[in-house]
């Protein structure tokens, strides 16, 4: 079971002109992927779920959303459906669904204002690191 979330938007001015990141989460294992975006689509989600998730670490049999337009699109529930994936979407009035992924979301964003604070850079440079770290 994984946990999708996004974080953002965040500082501008980095290579690419990345604003956002892409989170996910395993909910056994802690283990955590995550990637910069410049755009919030459909595409990118999908093709992050695959070569982040998927193809490194096999299909899941849940992945756990907000209902943001990004994972509640006809692309998204597409390839849940080609993997047999069960996807579930937190409701609005109960964010606590996809706990897991918001509680890593608030270390990522910590945890790189705290090194940007300490060496120049953008954040998209430093997002590996902070993985590495967690």
């Amino acid at each position: 079971m994984w946990g999708l979330d996004l974080i953002g938007p965040m500082p501008t001015g980095t290579k690419g002109g990345a604003k956002h990141a892409i989170v996910a989460v395993d909910y056994f294992t802690k283990w955590v992927e995550a990637e910069a975006l410049v755009h919030i689509t459909e595409a990118n989600t999908t093709i992050f779920v695959r070569k982040k998730i998927i193809y490194r670490f096999g299909i899941p049999s849940i992945i756990n959303t907000d209902n943001g337009t990004q994972f509640d699109n006809s692309k998204f529930r597409e390839m849940c459906k080609e993997y047999k994936i069960a996807n579930y979407y937190a409701s609005p009035a109960h964010p606590q669904t996809n706990g897991q992924t918001e509680a890593v979301n608030k270390v990522i964003k910590h945890t790189l204002k705290a090194k940007l604070e300490a060496k120049k850079g953008s954040w998209a440079d430093k997002l590996p690191e902070v993985l590495w770290a967690y």
